[in-house]
């Protein structure tokens, strides 16, 4: 999906937000061997799942171009109550196997989830946006200051939670741009 010009990630993001890029490493689907994992990664406390999910997407992406100007990853942050209950963020945990891979440095506390909202998974589009809406702060406008953020996401089912996470960075930073990367689009 991620070699498409125009591919569905890109297609979620296109007049809600301003941004330069933005690709998903596969394509979600119920009850195949990649949504196993994915659960593995988020539910059954195997982080190095998301590890290795990150290093086979950082390759892709390398070699694709898509990474030529990334100046640093920005994982989606958990609240804090939620990252102690996981005992992981699974999206940072993603941006060390892309960086692992591709040498791009991760930025895990530039930004953080300063508001703990209740889960995702039954929302439909209209309560994903609402629930997300206004729950991040950027810690330190400096250093994402002139550089090509990629705000990277574990699973994107309707963009809202990373269309927050984007406008929070623009607003309060002055980078050269945002794109998108995703372990799997829903």
């Amino acid at each position: 999906m991620h070699n498409l010009e125009h591919n569905p990630t890109e297609k979620l993001f296109i007049g809600r937000v301003p941004f330069i890029r933005a690709t998903s490493f596969f394509s979600y689907q119920k009850h195949t061997n990649y949504a196993h994992l994915i659960h593995k990664l988020k539910y059954q406390h195997r982080d190095d799942i998301g590890t290795l999910l990150g290093e086979m997407c950082g390759v892709e992406l390398q070699k694709s171009g898509f990474l030529s100007d990334v100046d640093a990853l920005v994982p989606i942050p958990l609240h804090p109550k939620r990252e102690r209950k996981r005992g992981y963020n699974q999206s940072e945990i993603i941006a060390q196997g892309i960086s692992r891979v591709t040498g791009i440095p991760v930025l895990s506390d530039a930004v953080i989830r300063s508001i703990h909202t209740n889960t995702q998974t039954k929302k439909n589009k209209t309560e994903r946006a609402k629930n997300v809406s206004g729950i991040f702060s950027v810690v330190d406008a400096a250093v994402l200051e002139g550089k090509h953020i990629v705000i990277v996401d574990d699973v994107i089912t309707t963009g809202a939670t990373c269309i927050s996470c984007a406008e929070t960075i623009l607003q309060n930073a002055h980078t050269k741009g945002i794109s998108f990367v995703s372990i799997a689009l829903a």
